[in-house]
C-alpha cells in the first residue's frame, strides 16, 4: 500500500506545475550571475472566436491566447538577486517578424517579489497567459462588443503552429552591463485578461523573449533568453459578414446624434 501511495505522489509531482525542475543560480567571480533555464516553453495557443453578424450567428476571429511555462528558481535564488540586483519580476518582450525586421508587440512584467508592509514576499508564478487580439477587439470594450467588428475587420484564424526555433543562448546573464532603462512600455501582470493589439492582420511569425526586470527602477537587468519555440499564424481567412455591408461606428461621445465615425487602423 505504502509503495502504491508513494507512485500516486510521484504521479501527481510529475503533472503539477508546482513540482517542475528547478533552475540553477550560480554567482561568479566578478560579482556577476548565471542563470541557467529548466523547463520553459509555450505550453498552448488558441484562436479565440468572436460571434459577430446579424443575431450574431457568424464567427470571425477576435485574435489567439498564447500560455507561456516560466523558469522556476529557489526563493533563496530569487531573494539573493533581489538583494544583490534589485531584480523583482521576469519581462517577457513579444515579438512578430516582418520585412524590416522583428516588431516588438509588447512587453509585460511578472513579478516574483512582492513588498508589503515593508516586508519581502516571494512569489514566483510559473505560468502565464496573454492574449494576442486584432485592433477591432483590442482597443476598447465598446468595440470588442459590436456585432458588425469596427475597421472592416472580417479576419478568422484557420491555421496556427507552435514551431521549434532552436537557440545558441541557453543562459541568463546578470550583470550592471546588462541594465538599463527600457524605453517602451511595460505592462504590469495581472490575474484578469491581458490583452496586447497585434493591429489589422496577425498572420506572421511570433518570438517570446525573457529577462530579468526591477519594478523599482523600471529597469531590464539582464541578457534576453530566446524560448526556443515560435507561434506562427498560418492562414486568416476573409469572412462575408451578412448584414454589415457598408456598416458604420457610432460616435461614443455624443448619443443624442445618429451620427457616425468610420474608423482607419494599419498594422
Amino acid at each position: 500500500m505504502g509503495h502504491r501511495v508513494r507512485l500516486l505522489f510521484l504521479l501527481i509531482c510529475l503533472i503539477s506545475i508546482g513540482c517542475k525542475k528547478e533552475s540553477l543560480l550560480e554567482k561568479r567571480s566578478d560579482g556577476s550571475y548565471l542563470i541557467k533555464p529548466a523547463d520553459y516553453n509555450i505550453d498552448s495557443i488558441q484562436a479565440r472566436d468572436w460571434k459577430v453578424g446579424k443575431n450574431f450567428k457568424q464567427k470571425v476571429s477576435r485574435g489567439f491566447s498564447v500560455t507561456l511555462n516560466l523558469p522556476k528558481l529557489s526563493e533563496k535564488s530569487l531573494l539573493e538577486l533581489h538583494k544583490t540586483r534589485k531584480a523583482s519580476a521576469w519581462l517577457i518582450r513579444v515579438k512578430r517578424g516582418g520585412a524590416y525586421g522583428d516588431e516588438v508587440l509588447a512587453t509585460l512584467a511578472v513579478p516574483f517579489i512582492h513588498l508589503k508592509k515593508n516586508q519581502v514576499k516571494v512569489g514566483n508564478i510559473s505560468r502565464v497567459t496573454f492574449q494576442i487580439l486584432y485592433a477591432a477587439s483590442s482597443i476598447s470594450m465598446r468595440l470588442s462588443n459590436l456585432n458588425c467588428p469596427a475597421f472592416n475587420h472580417r479576419k478568422k484564424i484557420e491555421a496556427m503552429s507552435i514551431n521549434h526555433e532552436p537557440s545558441s543562448l541557453k543562459l541568463i546573464v546578470i550583470s550592471p552591463i546588462e541594465e538599463y532603462k527600457l524605453n517602451n512600455k511595460v505592462t504590469e501582470f495581472s490575474y484578469g485578461n491581458i490583452t496586447f493589439n497585434g493591429g489589422n492582420q496577425l498572420k506572421g511569425k511570433y518570438s517570446f523573449e525573457l529577462a530579468l526586470y526591477g519594478t523599482g527602477d523600471s529597469q531590464k537587468k539582464s541578457s534576453w533568453l530566446a524560448f526556443e519555440q515560435i507561434v506562427e499564424v498560418v492562414k486568416e481567412q476573409e469572412v462575408d459578414l451578412k448584414g454589415c455591408e457598408g456598416d458604420v461606428v457610432p460616435m461614443y461621445d455624443d448619443k443624442s446624434k445618429k451620427g457616425v465615425e468610420k474608423f482607419k487602423f494599419g498594422r
